[in-house]
């Protein structure tokens, strides 16, 4: 298990065989999650929302705190939000609506 303080302030926690790549710029916030699992609480940032993709899966936040994982071999995400609000949907051509999640966990497969 990692900890790492993100450049906006936000934390991540990545677990054991678990992949993740960073670009944080001026403009935007976004991570993409190969493989594994990870925890993230999210600063609030009108002006850049964070964007986590994960696969053919996208997760938007403002301020929030939540648990992904993710199999790259059955494109599977799971998401639990702890704390706020997240939209998921299929960004890269999946077939998942976007939603809108609090306090709860869900499952998305690409179909």
């Amino acid at each position: 298990i990692e900890h790492f303080r993100l450049p906006d302030r936000s934390s991540l926690t990545v677990g054991a065989r678990s992949s993740v790549q960073m670009a944080f710029t001026g403009a935007r916030r976004e991570i993409a999650l190969q493989q594994g699992k990870a925890y993230f609480d999210v600063v609030a940032d009108a002006a850049r929302p964070f964007v986590l993709n994960a696969g053919s899966h996208r997760v938007v936040s403002a301020a929030t705190k939540l648990n992904v994982s993710y199999n790259q071999a059955k494109d599977q995400l799971e998401v639990a939000v702890i704390e706020g609000v997240v939209n998921v949907g299929g960004d890269r051509g999946g077939a998942v609506a976007p939603c809108r999640h609090r306090s709860t966990q869900v499952r998305y497969f690409h179909a």
